[in-house]
């Protein structure tokens, strides 16, 4: 009877010992699988975050290529067409741009120069500092923001022709043959039309800005004067006639230490006038070459090119004397003196060449042709910042940097149109150039290397 109690007992116990093992393992079991299930929500949770942040790096992409790329942009409209966006519009008060991409969506807000949002579709991409990209997919959202640089910016304007900087303002000035006369400020793209006082500038074509008087000076080509005016106001406050009624006016330029505009006429004269009492009628005048279109300063010296006559001549600044006589490409045109290497550089279309006055070797001059002097070029300008020369190729439809050093093409830029005028802003370190039908292109010097 013991013996079967003792045996009843032993099972019992086994049976006990085996439900508390089973339950351990059920217990065990049931953890791993709240583990693994965690673990798979998790995993897709990380993988739809991982996905969120591709669409948002995605998106900050398109539009920092664009901006790059693009000298066509000129609003954030027009950057939506170009990312081929959903639409530009604005969401809280602010500009927002969204586009689907992968599977997912992504929005774009922007912040301008003093970090403020931008909150006008209209307003002009030059404004632009700071781009944030927010990424959504499958309810899962990732944001990143860097800040940009707008390396090509167009600013829309009517029939631009030449182009000069202004430092009293900080703007560049842009004139027609139709009599418009535009002020674009450096930094922000905003135009301030004087189209109305500028009726009286017919057939308006070269300019030069005079710190002095804090003027920009205008040669009339068809009216046979000169006007001065005042970048301030916009009003013309000077008209100089040029003598000869058959002469036209054509380059002007700043010399800053005689304090005076040089002007180019027709007729085979530069003229020389005191910007602090500038005469009813020009009277200091020098005999150059024939036909004297374009005119640079530099050195104390006056560059005139005489388009027909193949020539460029050096006249000394104070004296007004002709100092020498330099044969050059045939018909030159645009003329700007290089500081870095103390040269003179001077565009022909006709012959598509660009020549090079070395001023320090007697004058030696030698030519440069090919992709590096473009195939049709007019307007040129100097550029401190990276020493190069910006040519404006009228032919090809490009403006070109051409390294002063190795006197190669170091970046060409295609333009819409047929530029024509150039002009260096130290304000904001770019180069300015008018198309000569619908736009002014501004290129950040910064970044136009890349």
């Amino acid at each position: 009877m013991n013996i079967q109690n003792r045996k009843r007992v032993a099972k019992g116990s086994v049976l006990v010992f085996s439900l508390i093992i089973l339950s351990i393992m059920l217990s065990a079991a049931l953890s791993i699988l709240s583990v693994t299930l965690m673990e798979k929500k998790s995993s897709f949770s990380t993988e739809k975050s991982v996905q969120a942040f591709d669409v948002a790096q995605s998106g900050m992409e398109l539009v920092t290529q664009e901006m790059w790329k693009d000298v066509s942009l000129t609003d954030f409209s027009s950057l939506n067409t170009a990312i081929s966006g959903n639409a530009c519009a604005i969401s809280g008060g602010v500009v927002s741009i969204t586009k689907s991409i992968a599977g997912g969506t992504t929005e774009l807000t922007f912040k301008d120069v003093d970090g403020a949002d931008v909150t006008d579709c209209g307003a002009n991409v030059s404004t632009i500092a700071s781009v944030r990209s927010v990424g959504t997919f499958a309810g899962s959202s990732r944001a990143i923001e860097i800040a940009v640089r707008r390396c090509f910016t167009r600013v829309m304007t009517t029939n631009p022709r030449d182009i000069v900087f202004d430092s009293n303002t900080k703007s560049v000035w842009t004139n027609a043959d139709l009599a418009t006369l535009s002020k674009i400020d450096v930094s922000t793209g905003a135009i301030v039309d004087y189209s109305s006082s500028a009726k009286t500038h017919k057939g308006s074509v070269g300019m030069a800005f005079d710190d002095h008087t804090d003027s920009v000076w205008i040669a009339n080509y068809d009216d046979h004067t000169v006007s001065q005016v005042n970048t301030d106001t916009g009003a013309t406050t000077t008209s100089v006639a040029i003598p000869s009624a058959a002469s036209h006016p054509y380059g002007v330029a700043y010399d800053p230490i005689e304090q005076s505009v040089w002007v180019t006429d027709d007729l085979g004269k530069v003229y020389k006038i005191d910007v602090n009492n500038p005469p009813a009628t020009a009277a200091a005048s020098t005999s150059v070459g024939n036909t004297p279109l374009g005119v640079a300063y530099g050195d104390g010296f006056v560059w005139v090119a005489n388009a027909k006559d193949d020539t460029v001549s050096k006249v000394d600044a104070r004296t007004g004397a002709v100092k020498s006589t330099f044969n050059v490409t045939k018909n030159p045109y645009g003329v700007a003196y290089d500081s870095a290497t103390k040269s003179v550089w001077v565009t022909s279309s006709a012959s598509k060449e660009i020549s090079i006055i070395d001023t320090t070797v007697s004058g030696s001059v030698s030519k440069i042709a090919g992709a590096a002097a473009a195939n049709g070029p007019r307007g040129i300008a100097f550029d401190p910042i990276t020493s190069s020369i910006w040519v404006a190729d009228y032919s090809d439809t490009a403006v070109t940097r051409i390294d002063v050093s190795t006197k190669t093409v170091a970046l060409s830029v295609s333009l819409s149109n047929h530029p024509s005028g150039v002009a260096y802003d130290p304000a904001t370190k770019s180069v300015w150039v008018t198309d000569g039908t619908s736009a002014v292109y501004k290129i950040d010097l910064m970044c136009s290397n890349d």
